[in-house]
């Protein structure tokens, strides 16, 4: 078990979800739609390593900094923890 975990974004994570969307080379991207039901911070031990949009049933998008990239967290993966 990874230990994977979610947190609800709020208004004074703002900054952070445009920091994540930098480092992921996605700037300006519109998450906003998916806020605030939509939208979690994903967490490792404590760390916030991305964040996800999401509908009732599967992920949309998968966002995550980039030394978490290439640690195997696929969208699936994070699919079976949340849902």
């Amino acid at each position: 078990k990874l230990g994977l975990s979610f947190r609800e974004v709020k208004e004074e994570d703002f900054f952070q979800i445009e920091n994540i969307l930098q480092e992921s080379a996605q700037p300006g991207f519109d998450w906003k739609p998916f806020y605030p039901e939509n939208i979690r911070f994903i967490i490792i031990k404590d760390h916030v390593c991305g964040f996800l949009l999401k509908n009732h049933i599967v992920i949309k998008h998968l966002f995550l900094k980039p030394y978490f990239q290439d640690q195997g967290l696929s969208r699936e993966m994070v699919e079976a923890y949340l849902f």
